[in-house]
């Protein structure tokens, strides 16, 4: 599972697919999968799946799926098409703090690629106008639990340093 501070590479297997499909976090909704991408990573590429979600973008090799990376929206610092040896990719840069990794992935055809860029590109615009960090709080739950309670019994007040009585 991601922090959101610290890059998260390689997810252990178990961890990141069940029956061979995206193990999704709390709130997190799965909004594309796209089979046949290359992680351009190695001299040929390595053949798996994309997946889009609300708050990551997720791949995995279709031969090892211990082999995998998800980058949560909050560490991309930037996506991009851009030419490779290996042809046009989508090109995904993550920000300093989360390591400045440029990972580079093999789209086909051009329209698959170009959609996917358009979608991913509209996610992280969506996720940072309202960012979900997986963390949830009700300000007006428990309210009555959280209000302050007068103590009871001999209590000694403690008077701030200099404080003038």
């Amino acid at each position: 599972m991601c922090l959101a501070c610290k890059p998260c590479w390689p997810v252990p297997a178990g961890a990141l697919l069940v029956d061979k499909e995206l193990k999704l976090l709390p709130r997190e909704v799965a909004y594309s999968r796209v089979d046949g991408v290359s992680n351009l990573s190695s001299e040929t590429g390595n053949l798996g799946a994309l997946y889009l979600t609300n708050v990551r973008m997720v791949w995995h090799s279709k031969m090892a799926a211990s082999f995998n990376v998800s980058i949560p929206y909050l560490q991309i610092k930037q996506v991009r098409i851009a030419d490779s040896k290996f042809g046009l990719a989508l090109v995904v840069e993550t920000s300093a703090a989360s390591g400045g990794y440029v990972l580079g992935f093999r789209v086909d055809p051009k329209e698959t690629l170009e959609y996917v860029h358009k979608e991913m590109s509209s996610l992280l615009q969506a996720y940072a106008n309202c960012p979900l960090f997986g963390v949830e709080y009700d300000v007006n739950a428990g309210a009555e639990s959280q209000a302050v309670k007068p103590l009871e019994g001999d209590a000694d007040v403690l008077e701030p340093e200099g404080a003038k009585a």
